[in-house]
């Protein structure tokens, strides 16, 4: 009885190791698709890459642009503000002298 025993379980055994064996045979097999696969969208991903960094390249471009510009708004912005003050002091000074003369008008008429 004992015999028996062994002789099916070796046989189950081999069994078993057949069955695994043709496992791993096919999941090896569906492993080297899917990495052939992958290899294949290698190229797709390199350009991919490569699109993203010439629009990252031509924001940072842009962006630079932008900040060329405000510096130059800024720039004439305060040149601006700066002809606003002369003028206000000019005309201040231009109301000034005209009060001056006609109150020495008014003077010479009284």
């Amino acid at each position: 009885m004992p015999k028996r025993k062994l002789a099916k379980c070796s046989k189950d055994w081999k069994v078993r190791e057949n069955k695994l064996k043709e496992l791993e045979l096919e999941v090896s097999g569906e492993l080297a698709k899917e990495l052939g696969n992958l290899r294949d969208q290698l190229p797709k991903c390199d350009e991919a890459i490569e699109a993203a960094r010439g629009l990252v390249e031509g924001v940072r471009l842009k962006l630079e642009e932008c900040q060329q510009n405000k510096e130059t708004v800024q720039s004439e912005l305060e040149k601006q503000r700066d002809l606003i003050k002369q003028c206000s002091i000019e005309n201040r000074e231009l109301c000034e002298g005209a009060e001056n003369r006609l109150r020495k008008l008014s003077a010479r008429r009284e």
